[in-house]
């Protein structure tokens, strides 16, 4: 089949886990014959030979198209409302090297940009409360949009992916404009041809907090690709030797949590419980950014000058390569994810898939993914999240743990992903939905 996908979250230089998503969507069903079709809002340029230089350089520096005058912005928005937008072919060449962006942008098969795309689309919707729509030459057979924006493909039948309902659920707990969103995903849920969801538990609560058809609400779960199959230059290397001179930590004696620091993530509990132990172990941060976490950085922040609580026991590092993640991963004692509320839970699943055990959350997605090769507990707990630290504490993990973490990481193998996406496609793609060639409007 041909799949589009968008690239809203894909051109971030530091993605989130929904550009992790994309880029495991795209590339697992390109491994298994599909063509894929990518669809972005970055810079282009008029002259074709000049518009794959110009879109790779946006997309490797993540720069974004410099703000035009109100009334040049507003006409352009109203242009895109009432006859639609129409991206331009990106030509795929060997002339643009793009190997040192393989990490980030998949394997496509044709490319397509429109500067400005999301953010019209946004301001459109914010104003009308409508979708603007798309047109391509021979468009796909499925525009698979990975995350809820206001676009629809023409022609095309239109996934949507909402990996869960944290800002309705969680509202506090992240910077979404609450209303928009809440009338964003009503709509997406009314005028999809179907919605994918990672979790049977984002799938319940999408059913039920947006009155959705349940027979159009699709739990493909998600996979990811092991680490060191992206990692070519730690074959061979003695990890434990590796991060003990890279950061003076020793093998199996540090616990490990990698991710934003934000509210849902529960940094600060994870702190609290472990400068609660009597141990000589270490707890490790790894973290590019976050919100709403003056707190948290200040006390890591204090203990990486080896001052103030904790001391030396805390360590934070910043965003780190593909490669350091994965021997840090490798060389812990466990990682530490209670977060408040997930609609999958990557970091549990990439753990595992390292061998490494996993302290998580008894609530939401987790205990679909961790299964019982993790520890599970109240994230609201502090003394049961120390429980479980002290518990690890005490025991050095070996083979049979391993294999048993290893094995429910098994359970989300790509073959089982694609699986459920072939499906999905092939029920909207013989269905007799309508919804794609009409117009959408949220009446919320």
């Amino acid at each position: 089949m041909r799949i589009g996908i968008d690239g809203m979250n894909l051109a971030l230089v530091k993605g989130t886990g929904v550009a992790t998503y994309g880029f495991e969507l795209a590339s697992a069903l390109s491994r298994h014959g599909h063509q894929i079709e990518g669809l972005f809002g970055l810079p282009g340029a008029p002259e074709e030979r000049l518009r794959e230089i110009v879109f790779f350089d946006a997309f490797g520096r993540g720069v974004e198209r410099a703000p035009r005058s109100w009334p040049t912005r507003i006409a352009s928005d109203l242009s895109a409302a009432v006859t639609g937008l129409r991206p331009k072919r990106v030509p795929l060449t060997d002339f643009v090297e793009k190997q040192e962006l393989a990490y980030r942008i998949p394997s496509l098969d044709r490319l397509f940009t429109r500067v400005d795309m999301f953010r019209i689309a946004h301001d459109n919707f914010a104003r009308f409360g409508q979708f603007t729509t798309v047109h391509l030459d021979d468009p796909p057979d499925v525009m698979h949009w990975t995350y809820p924006v206001p676009l629809r493909l023409a022609g095309a039948r239109n996934v949507y992916t909402i990996h869960d309902l944290i800002p309705i659920i969680l509202p506090y707990t992240t910077l979404d404009a609450k209303r928009f969103y809440f009338r964003l995903v009503h709509a997406c849920a009314r005028s999809a041809d179907a919605i994918a969801t990672v979790s049977e538990a984002s799938r319940r609560d999408i059913v039920r907090q947006l009155d959705a058809d349940p027979a159009r609400v699709i739990n493909t779960y998600q996979c990811v690709t092991p680490l060191e199959r992206l990692v070519q230059d730690t074959a061979g290397e003695d990890d434990a030797a590796w991060v003990s001179r890279l950061f003076g930590l020793e093998n199996k004696k540090f616990f490990l949590f990698f991710g934003a620091i934000e509210p849902k993530k529960n940094v600060r509990r994870i702190v609290e419980a472990f400068l609660g132990l009597d141990t000589q172990s270490r707890l490790v941060v790894v973290s590019a950014g976050g919100w709403s976490n003056e707190g948290e950085i200040q006390l890591l922040n204090g203990s990486k000058r080896g001052s103030g609580i904790g001391g030396d026991r805390l360590v934070r590092l910043d965003y780190l390569s593909r490669d350091m993640l994965l021997r840090l991963i490798r060389c812990a004692k466990a990682v530490i994810f209670p977060s408040l509320y997930e609609g999958f839970g990557l970091p549990i699943l990439e753990a595992m898939q390292q061998g490494t055990m996993v302290v998580t959350s008894r609530i939401s997605s987790m205990p679909e993914v961790a299964g019982d090769a993790a520890i599970l507990v109240d994230p609201y707990n502090t003394r049961e999240i120390a429980h479980a630290l002290s518990h690890l504490d005490g025991i050095t993990p070996g083979a049979d743990e391993a294999a048993i973490v290893r094995q429910q990481a098994a359970r989300f193998d790509e073959s089982r992903y694609v699986s459920k996406l072939e499906g999905l496609y092939t029920k909207v793609c013989s269905g007799d939905s309508t919804r794609s060639r009409g117009t959408v409007t949220e009446t919320v």
